[in-house]
């Protein structure tokens, strides 16, 4: 039930991108793997996060010659309920042919001594 909100969701989110082709949605599930681009392709990354107890998700690596990160991350909970978990949406435009990785890192941003709890990369290819 949850994964089919989370895609509906997205896939309004989608709709609202200037591209006509619907962009791709990366989960966590994908970790370490390699996706492929075209120059001006819009994708979202969603991993599952709880702001509420302080750890989020951050871009830890991303090279701004190939991508940017269009907006801030967008956080969807689950359920209603207070303290809800949910996804942690971010959205990326591909601007320039070549091979990249986007890490991500989930930490409470504050706690600058501490290591991340948790890490996310994907390998991303983009051609012409």
């Amino acid at each position: 039930m949850l994964n089919i909100l989370i895609t509906l969701i997205l896939v309004n989110m989608a709709s609202q991108c200037e591209s006509s082709q619907v962009p791709m949605i990366i989960t966590k599930e994908a970790h370490g793997q390699e996706f492929i681009f075209s120059v001006s392709d819009e994708y979202f990354v969603s991993l599952k996060g709880n702001p509420t107890t302080g750890y989020t998700w951050s871009v830890s690596q991303l090279d701004s010659t190939m991508l940017r990160q269009i907006g801030e991350a967008e956080f969807r909970p689950e359920s209603k309920k207070m303290g809800a978990p949910g996804q942690q949406i971010f959205r990326f435009l591909c601007l320039y042919e070549g091979q990249t990785e986007l890490h991500f890192i989930y930490h409470r941003p504050w706690e600058k001594d501490t290591a991340p709890i948790d890490s996310f990369y994907v390998t991303v290819v983009i051609d012409k």
